[in-house]
């Protein structure tokens, strides 16, 4: 997960627990996210776009576009670009949550998300239905 504010991280890894996921990583930048991904095995990703100081998490999407890892926005950019103001059309298959959202709205996003691959579920025999 990558999340600038510590209140929406916090409450993030909170959904994500009750979720059934037990091994989350959170990381405040693109560059810790990025670490992250040279260390650890990352199953799926959620993505805040715009970070602190005008930085994005392109460079964390780009990867994850690359290595075939699902992810998903979280955001309150509202629109698809190639002009450096929205998210590039590239990422436009990411599934994208306007900030501010609720819990359930998350969840059935990890539905879609997830939709054919119910190895990256939560624990074995946990749905999020």
């Amino acid at each position: 997960m990558v999340e600038d504010d510590p209140i929406i991280g916090l409450d993030l890894c909170e959904t994500f627990t009750d979720l059934g996921y037990v091994s989350i990583h959170n990381a405040t930048s693109a560059s810790q996210a990025l670490s992250i991904l040279e260390t650890q095995p990352i199953a799926l990703a959620v993505l805040d776009y715009v970070l602190e100081r005008g930085a994005t998490s392109l460079p964390v999407a780009d990867t994850l576009l690359v290595r075939s890892i699902p992810y998903l926005f979280i955001t309150g950019v509202s629109d698809y670009d190639g002009f450096g103001k929205g998210i590039p059309f590239r990422h436009a298959t990411a599934p994208r949550i306007e900030k501010p959202f609720v819990p359930t709205t998350l969840k059935a996003t990890l539905l879609l998300l997830l939709r054919g691959r119910p190895h990256l579920l939560p624990a074995a025999g946990t749905t999020l239905e």
